[in-house]
């Protein structure tokens, strides 16, 4: 008898992360001017859903690289 296993995880970290990133998602979407963005002496004018964007990659970067060193 073979056991079949659900592609979807039970994990409630999981689903709290699937939330996270589809409000994430949904929040850069909505918001698609422009914004100015001053970092020390650099000033960049980009379209917010991309600034937003690399900042959400940025942040899952960071979590990912902490926790895989904790480990």
């Amino acid at each position: 008898m073979t056991e079949t296993r659900s592609w979807i995880p039970r994990s409630p970290r999981f689903w709290v992360g699937l939330g996270i990133a589809v409000l994430a998602v949904a929040f850069i979407l909505q918001n698609r001017h422009d914004a100015v963005i001053n970092l020390l002496a650099a000033t960049v004018s980009a379209p917010l859903w991309l600034v937003l964007s690399l900042v959400f990659v940025a942040g899952g970067a960071t979590g990912w690289l902490v926790k895989r060193r904790k480990t």
